[in-house]
């Protein structure tokens, strides 16, 4: 079984090499008219996104949004109208976001050990505090980091090894919602800075053939020992 486990696993690396970064950003907003009447709108991307819903007395809801292999960013307004002539009626905008990097990544230009360093600042006007980020954590090469994104500024350092391949995850979330007259602004940007994604045509890995080879005759092996007859 740990055979058949460890072959499994070289010929995948031979198939895939190293994987690119992959980044996502989702969110969506709704807004709720005086009369009733509701628009809402939703989108993911690997880079950016704009949502809008609502304008002027009806109420708003607008979210600009960006991602990239290390860096994430957005933008909320969210104002909300009430009606004067009847009193508790009021418009109603919400915004929901979050983002996601999962990668792997290189540090490069020493030997030995170095220092990966992330920031992030914020900051959240309006009702409910402006809204609210969602649990946010950074993991790399195994290690975790929380970033309390509602503090305003927050930042962490990693030590990874040079010219190693190593695995970055990142996540966090966002939430907002305005109604009786209130307005939201809040904004986040995040960096990582020091890391660059894996080039295969120069990062140094095992050739192909080598782990193809490998795979084969690990395959092999473990055929000859289920067809060897008992003795």
């Amino acid at each position: 079984m740990k055979l058949a486990k460890a072959a499994a696993l070289l010929a995948a690396l031979a198939i895939t090499g190293y994987a690119y970064a992959d980044a996502i950003v989702a969110a969506s907003v709704s807004n709720q008219n005086l009369n009733g009447g509701l628009c809402s709108s939703a989108a993911a991307s690997s880079s950016s996104i704009s949502l809008k819903c609502g304008s002027g007395a009806d109420g708003l809801a607008q979210v600009n949004a960006a991602v990239g292999p290390l860096n994430a960013s957005m933008q909320v307004f969210l104002n909300s109208y009430g009606n004067p002539m009847a009193p508790g009626t009021t418009t109603l905008a919400l915004a929901n976001l979050s983002w996601g990097i999962d990668g792997i990544y290189i540090l490069t230009g020493g030997s030995g050990y170095g220092n990966v360093d992330w920031s992030a600042t914020s900051y959240r006007y309006g009702e409910g505090g402006g809204g609210l980020f969602g649990p946010c954590s950074i993991t790399l090469n195994g290690v975790t980091e929380t970033c309390d994104l509602n503090s305003g500024s927050a930042s962490g350092s990693f030590l990874v090894p040079y010219n190693t391949p190593v695995a970055l995850i990142f996540g966090a979330s966002y939430s907002a919602g305005a109604a009786n007259l209130d307005d939201v602004y809040s904004a986040m940007n995040l960096s990582i800075n020091g890391l660059q994604t894996v080039d295969p045509s120069t990062t140094p890995e095992p050739p192909t053939w080598m782990l193809v080879a490998l795979a084969t005759a690990l395959i092999f092996s473990l055929r000859s020992r289920l067809t060897r007859p008992v003795r």
